[in-house]
């Protein structure tokens, strides 16, 4: 038999473990997408007349922007999909959910037969 021992709590430093590391992660992701999609709009020109050869040169000329809507093109579905999935099952285990859908889905496959 294998006997193992839990560090006490007073080695531990207080407020830092997984748990905390994993809402800190999550917080920062599920504000990250959303401002990413805020810095988006700012950089897209939504409202112009210009012409082809007028946005080709605007678009030549500020590179950084270019580079900056495509990294933020890429995060936003990756952040936006990532964190509407997790905070979906911290609500749903917040509030016990799983049950109630398993059921809805129960009685769902039972109308349908």
């Amino acid at each position: 038999m294998t006997v193992t021992s839990i560090p006490p709590s007073s080695t531990r430093a207080p407020g830092v473990g997984p748990g905390v590391i994993q809402c800190a992660g999550l917080a920062s992701v599920i504000v990250l997408g959303p401002l990413s999609v805020a810095v988006l709009r700012a950089l897209l020109p939504y409202n112009t007349t210009d012409k082809a050869a007028t946005i080709t040169a605007k678009v030549a000329a500020h590179q950084g922007a270019q580079s900056g809507t495509l990294w933020l093109t890429l995060i936003v579905p990756l952040s936006a999909a990532w964190s509407g999935a997790r905070a979906a099952r911290l609500v749903a285990a917040r509030h016990n959910w799983s049950l109630d859908a398993k059921i809805a889905q129960i009685r769902l496959n039972m109308a349908a037969s």
